[in-house]
This record gives C-alpha cells, sequence and structure tokens, in this order.
C-alpha cells in the first residue's frame, strides 16, 4: 500500500458508504484525514474513531456557502489540504407517487433539485 504520511485529505460525504470506505483506506495509508459530514454526526464519529489522525468537519453543502466554511474549517486543522476526494451527493425523490422517481422526466428532476438546493 502506498504511505500517504503527512498529506490531508478532505473526503467529503464520509459518514457512511464509499465515502467512509475510502476515508478509512486513506487512514490506513496513514493519512490525515477530514472526514466531512452533512447530517449524519455519529457515523462521522465512527469512521474517524477508525482512523488514527482524523478531524470531523460538519457542513450541509445544499445550502449556499456551506462549501466554503467547510473549506475553511477543514483547512483550520493542519494549515493545508493536499487532496480533496469528492464524494458527498444527495438523491432527492423527485416524483409525486412513493414509487415515482427515477423514470421521472428532465424538468421533474430539475425542479425537485432546484427545491433541495435552496
Amino acid at each position: 500500500m502506498i504511505d500517504l504520511k503527512g498529506k490531508v485529505i478532505l473526503v467529503t460525504g464520509a459518514s457512511r458508504g464509499i465515502g467512509a470506505a475510502i476515508a478509512q483506506t486513506l487512514g490506513t495509508a496513514h493519512a490525515d484525514v477530514i472526514v466531512h459530514y452533512g447530517h449524519d454526526q455519529k457515523g462521522a464519529e465512527a469512521v474517524a474513531k477508525a482512523i488514527a489522525s482524523s478531524h470531523q468537519v460538519q457542513a450541509d453543502l445544499a445550502i449556499v456557502g456551506a462549501a466554503a466554511n467547510l473549506w475553511s474549517a477543514a483547512i483550520a486543522w493542519k494549515g493545508k489540504i493536499d487532496v480533496v476526494i469528492n464524494n458527498a451527493g444527495i438523491a432527492p425523490a423527485a416524483g409525486v407517487a412513493p414509487a415515482a422517481g427515477i423514470g421521472d422526466d428532465f424538468e421533474t428532476w430539475s425542479n425537485a433539485w432546484q427545491k433541495r438546493c435552496r
């Protein structure tokens, strides 16, 4: 495995799933990992606990200006960021019926996205 000692890596959406696996793998490679989370603080705490050198930062990236605040809080930890793993994402349900969603047209998805990102 590659040795990432001294590298500061920000992983967005690191509280669960692929982001958590990425953060933990980077920690195993001795990186200093910034564990970003939007809402799952307990998940982020569990991920960070498994990493020797980690720092948690909360930011709801659907809020205007949150990315700048995330960057400032993340860089304040070690004074630099060498790598950003942009893993955070959302998947709002676009359709009206509970089973609707994936087959909805572009306009429906676009409207759902705009409502979520306000």
